[in-house]
């Protein structure tokens, strides 16, 4: 599976391993797949939807004055088509929060047509390997630079010789922390 978030190359420049030294490539190759679940799952995106694929989700809107939706999957590069009650919604008549995957009409007086399926749009959603957002890059490259560092000492909570001494921390690196809240809906579908 490839990485999405992150690749060895960037973590191993994090790391200070020249690229010329391969030892530790395959472990940091397994650690990309780690990385790569841990970063959708802390920022709820659904299995399946971290590379851009193309969905078409209908919705049941149960309240009469509904003119914003969430999709199911999000960051949405695209959208192809929205259709209310049968009929087109032209592009200029809707906005994108493409970041947190919600779209809405523009007009504040205008609304979804109540009813089962009535709502159908069409989307492309997810990232694009090439072109991950540089701070989600880099908290992933951090994240996995902190699991292959805490690696070396599995099992230990403390370490001391000479004048080295390893104190284990618990939890995220606040750089990752603070990345990944940007991009995590704050809000259940």
């Amino acid at each position: 599976m490839p990485a999405y978030f992150t690749s060895r190359v960037r973590v191993k420049r994090l790391l200070g391993i020249p690229a010329g030294i391969t030892r530790h490539d395959t472990y940091i190759d397994d650690l990309l797949d780690v990385v790569d679940v841990e970063m959708a799952g802390m920022m709820g995106i659904p299995d399946g939807s971290i590379t851009q694929s193309t969905y078409n989700e209908s919705f049941d809107i149960t309240d009469s004055t509904t003119n914003k939706l969430m999709l199911r999957h999000w960051p949405v590069a695209s959208v192809a088509a929205v259709t209310n009650d049968g009929s087109a919604v032209a592009a200029s008549d809707r906005y994108l929060k493409d970041r947190i995957g919600m779209i809405g009409l523009t007009d504040e007086n205008s609304f979804f047509t109540r009813g089962n399926q009535k709502v159908s749009v069409t989307y492309t959603a997810g990232f694009d390997p090439a072109n991950v957002p540089a701070d989600l890059a880099h908290a992933a490259s951090v994240l996995a630079a902190a699991h292959f560092n805490s690696s070396r000492h599995a099992g230990l909570s403390e370490e001391r010789t000479g004048g080295y001494a390893y104190f284990r921390r618990e939890g995220l690196p606040a750089e990752v922390k603070r990345v990944v809240g940007r991009w995590s809906r704050l809000f259940v579908r």
